[in-house]
């Protein structure tokens, strides 16, 4: 019997060593356990960040292409305002201009015909003494204005800007002479 107390107590001491070495190798695999987790976690946590700073990175970004997006439209929207005002201005002017030349067409065309008409009238000539001749015209500069047809006054008359003055006059032979003498020989 003592044999088998001395086997059962053999038996009992390697139990207790085995049952030590799984408790001690199950210590062990909880440890690497809990520093799995613990690494699986973190690195979690990281990839987390990373995850949100790349967002965060690229909701700034779309934000800034968004800003920059409406500045731009904002800069198109202004320039197309500036043009339709500059091509409204454009028209304004070109309207008016349109309507000066149709004056001008009109007073030139009544011009014509007073022209015409007063021609008929005296044969188309103006014979004017030499005493009034003062040497001093610009427009004609070879030609003496005094052997000038009436037409040809006329005609230098409207050129240096006077063809209102000239559809005022109403005796046309003597005050075309008159007008000539004043505005454009006395320059």
């Amino acid at each position: 019997m003592e044999r088998q107390v001395d086997a059962l107590e053999r038996d009992k001491a390697k139990m207790v060593e085995e049952i030590e070495r799984l408790h001690q190798s199950e210590k062990g695999v909880m440890s690497k356990v809990t520093l799995f987790e613990n690494s699986v976690e973190k690195e979690i946590d990281e990839m987390l960040k990373r995850n949100n700073q790349q967002r965060s990175s690229t909701v700034q970004v779309l934000e800034s292409l968004l800003a920059t997006e409406r500045e731009a439209c904002a800069k198109a929207n202004k320039r197309a305002e500036a043009f339709s005002l500059q091509l409204q201005a454009t028209q304004g002017k070109l309207d008016m201009l349109q309507q000066e030349l149709a004056s001008v067409q009109f007073n030139e065309t009544a011009l014509d015909s007073k022209l015409k008409t007063s021609q008929q009238e005296d044969g188309g000539s103006v014979f004017i003494g030499e005493d009034t001749y003062t040497g001093s015209q610009q427009g004609i500069e070879t030609e003496e204005y005094t052997k000038l047809t009436v037409q040809k006054l006329k005609q230098e008359l409207t050129k240096h800007g006077f063809g209102a003055q000239l559809l005022q006059l109403k005796n046309p032979n003597k005050d075309i002479v008159t007008l000539y003498e004043k505005h454009v020989v006395g320059k």
